[in-house]
């Protein structure tokens, strides 16, 4: 264990070194007391406390959140996934404060995608200097440090590292790589729970990567056939997401579906736009310079192969996509109106980019190799020092007093923060009738009749109770619907009597409309709370038995080659 140690720090000890410096140097702002103030801190944050909350008190898997949104409940499980947020409530759960334990489980991913970024831009340079400016590049990235600085998308970010490891494992696939069809699957995976519409602008790159490598599936058809496969697997992993999300669709209409925030074409980014910002100069210039080499290369017949083709053509697509208003005033423009804004596109072509510098950094490097890569210390202090340059340029690029951190606006978070406004981002996904700056009086119910009745909330909202007049014909309660909300006539005991029928109150803000007895005369006690349906329960068992079998499967497989490896030992 002792040699391997000295081994790795002789050969990659400074590369993982700048690696550090570079998750750090991006961390830093994170480092003192607070969270970084972005844009969506407080919606966020909300997310992580009311999880931590729902789990306190038995709600689990806590896909409508009945403490959020000022007391009227919030769907934010059903359609934001919280696979990457379990961490930090479970750490809570056992006791952590909230807000390090973000710190923390941030920090770690951070690192994580780093470390990934890095062994995969290796993997396809076959060069350390190339795959550590990769890795420089994603961590610097003007996207990367607006994203989680100025907006607080903690799940953009999760997304933004998995796009490495799902385009490179796509390019692997394609070429009949085994590990490939895993990494692609590992990446669709924590796309599809991170941010779907993320997952959607790669969809895109995936797609124009596979139509440049028609001719390679043509002659292995059996290639796409597994990636249709580890397609599916991920599919069905992420069942206990997608499938109650596309339930409650169907049983009402959320605003999000049927109200864009904004018009895509009043959203188009600028060439220049594109370039000195989103991008950045760093990259663009670097990104300029790779396509230079790319077309001297070209011209003077090099043979590329098809992954460096399939990247330049995936930039140059997304690029038209991200710039052009004709494109978004044509049928086009109808289809993917859901983007919103063509910004959606950086996140991708932000890691598309990095690869393709990367891999012509690699088709120069095997035409000339730089003197100071030929030495046997081609990971000394000249790359040391051109990629502490690179992460200080990139840095202070993005903002001058970046490294001043009592510069950011800090939030010091708590419980209390539930209390604050609605903290449901732009009121995405809630029902079409609802606006959630309407809901006021989380303990009022309301009658056909505009006659009111008080009731009220306990066990983190779980449930709500109220006393009305069982003649009336129906009573609007203070939770806005999501489709599992059930009613129940209660007897002195809390017993439950009889169950009452439930529906949208589409005439009244959406919330949960509850129907009295027919004939029904007299004061009731009548109790409100949200059950998890039966799509629900079924996705939950898909998902967990799928992930069971994958386990048991990969074990299988492991001892199998173990044992096929010993066996290959003993005849040699």
């Amino acid at each position: 264990m002792g040699e391997k140690i000295k081994k790795f720090l002789k050969e990659d000890g400074l590369i993982y070194l700048i690696i550090c410096i570079s998750i750090l140097c991006f961390w830093l702002p994170f480092i003192p007391k607070g969270l970084v103030a972005g844009a969506e801190i407080d919606f966020q944050y909300s997310r992580i406390l009311t999880l931590i909350q729902s789990m306190q008190e038995g709600i689990f898997p806590p896909k409508v959140r009945p403490m959020h949104m000022l007391h009227y409940g919030y769907g934010v499980g059903l359609f934001y996934p919280d696979f990457f947020f379990y961490p930090i409530a479970f750490a809570a759960f056992l006791g952590a404060d909230p807000m390090v334990a973000t710190k923390v489980v941030l920090f770690l991913l951070i690192a994580a995608g780093g470390i990934t970024s890095y062994r995969l831009l290796y993997k396809i340079s076959g060069n350390r200097f190339a795959a550590l400016v990769g890795e420089v590049l994603i961590m610097g990235s003007w996207i990367n440090y607006e994203n989680l600085i100025y907006g607080a998308g903690l799940p953009h970010l999760i997304a933004y590292l998995a796009i490495p490891l799902t385009i490179i494992g796509l390019l692997g696939a394609l070429e009949g790589d085994r590990k490939g069809y895993i990494e692609y699957c590992i990446g669709v995976v924590t796309l599809v729970l991170s941010h779907h519409l993320i997952f959607f602008t790669v969809v895109v790159a995936m797609v124009i990567i596979v139509l440049v490598h028609i001719k390679v599936i043509f002659k292995n058809p059996g290639r796409i056939a597994k990636i249709i496969g580890w397609s599916m697997v991920g599919v069905v992993f992420t069942t206990a997401y997608w499938l109650p999300a596309v339930e409650q669709v169907t049983k009402f209409t959320p605003k999000v579906l049927v109200e864009v925030n904004c018009d895509v074409l009043e959203h188009i980014l600028s060439f220049e736009a594109l370039v000195k910002r989103q991008i950045g100069l760093p990259l663009s210039i670097l990104f300029f310079l790779s396509v230079i080499a790319f077309v001297i290369l070209v011209i003077k017949r090099r043979k590329m192969g098809l992954d460096v083709w399939s990247l330049f053509a995936t930039n140059v697509v997304i690029i038209v996509m991200t710039c052009s208003k004709t494109l978004w005033l044509s049928g086009f423009g109808e289809v993917f109106s859901f983007f919103e804004r063509t910004q959606r596109f950086i996140f991708v072509m932000t890691i598309t980019m990095i690869i393709f510098v990367v891999m012509m950094i690699r088709e120069v490097f095997a035409v000339s190799t730089p003197a100071f890569l030929e030495d046997k210390r081609a990971t000394g202090v000249i790359p040391l020092a051109i990629c502490l340059a690179l992460i200080l340029v990139m840095n202070l690029y993005n903002n001058p007093q970046f490294y001043d951190v009592g510069s950011f606006k800090r939030l010091t978070a708590s419980y209390e923060l539930l209390e604050k406004d609605w903290n449901v981002s732009g009121g995405e996904w809630v029902p079409k009738e609802c606006e959630p700056t309407e809901c006021k009086d989380p303990d009022t119910s309301r009658a056909n009749d505009g006659s009111s009745a008080d009731g009220f909330k306990h066990d983190y909202d779980k449930y709500y109770e109220v006393w009305v007049d069982l003649s009336k014909e129906y009573y609007d309660v203070p939770y806005v619907y999501y489709y599992g909300y059930r009613a129940y006539l209660v007897d002195e005991n809390m017993n439950p009597t009889q169950e009452l029928k439930v529906t949208l109150a589409d005439s009244y803000n959406g919330l949960v409309r509850v129907y009295m007895p027919e004939d029904g005369e007299g004061i009731g006690h009548i109790m409100v709370t949200y059950r998890k349906t039966a799509v629900q329960k079924i996705s939950y068992v898909i998902s967990m038995g799928w992930a069971l079998l994958m386990i048991g499967a990969a074990i299988f497989t492991l001892k199998k080659d173990k044992a096929l490896h010993k066996r290959l030992c003993m005849l040699t």
